[in-house]
C-alpha cells in the first residue's frame, strides 16, 4: 500500500524533501573539479520526506524519525538502475540509519551522502513493513543532469 502524505502536511515539511543531491560544500566541489575536471559527487536515486511526529501519527508510520522514501506527483521515490534500486531500496522504506549516522533533521540523507564519495559503499538500515533491515548500498556518481 502506498503511502500519500497529506498535501498540508508535505507543504509544511517541504524543507525536508530532497533527492539528497544539492548540499555539496564549495570546498568538495573545488576539490573534485581540480581532480578530475568535473564535479562529482556520491549519489544513492532516492526522492524522500524527512519524518517529524506530525507526519508519523497522521499517516500511521512506525517512526518519527528517519527519512520516507517517497514518490509524489510524476516524480518517482526510487531512481531505476540507481545504487539505491540496486540495494533493494522501494518506495515507502524508512531510511532510519546510513552507516550508523541517525537520519534525522540535522543528519539527512543529503548531509550523511554528501560526506561520501562515489564507489563507497555504505550500509542503509531500514524499515519496511515495520521490521528493521539492512542493506548494502555502492554509491554512484551522480548523473551528469544534476552536475550541472
Amino acid at each position: 500500500m502506498a503511502i500519500r502524505l497529506k498535501a498540508d502536511e508535505f507543504m509544511i515539511n517541504k524543507i525536508g524533501t530532497s533527492t539528497h543531491l544539492f548540499n555539496w560544500s564549495e570546498g568538495k566541489k573545488k576539490k573534485s573539479v581540480q581532480k578530475t575536471g568535473k564535479i562529482s559527487r556520491a549519489y544513492l536515486g532516492v526522492r524522500y520526506v524527512l519524518l517529524n511526529e506530525q507526519i508519523a501519527q497522521s499517516n500511521n508510520l512506525p517512526s518519527n524519525t528517519g527519512a520516507l522514501v517517497y514518490a509524489s506527483g510524476n516524480q518517482i521515490a526510487v531512481v531505476p538502475n540507481s545504487p539505491a534500486d540496486k540495494a533493494g531500496i522501494k518506495e515507502n522504506d524508512i531510511i532510519i540509519k546510513i552507516d550508523g549516522v541517525d537520519i534525522n533533521e540535522e543528519n539527512s540523507i543529503s548531509t550523511v551522502i554528501a560526506k561520501k564519495k562515489p564507489g563507497e559503499t555504505v550500509t542503509i538500515t531500514i524499515l519496511r513493513d515495520g521490521k528493521e533491515q539492512q542493506v548494502k548500498a555502492t554509491l554512484e556518481e551522480a548523473p551528469n543532469l544534476v552536475n550541472s
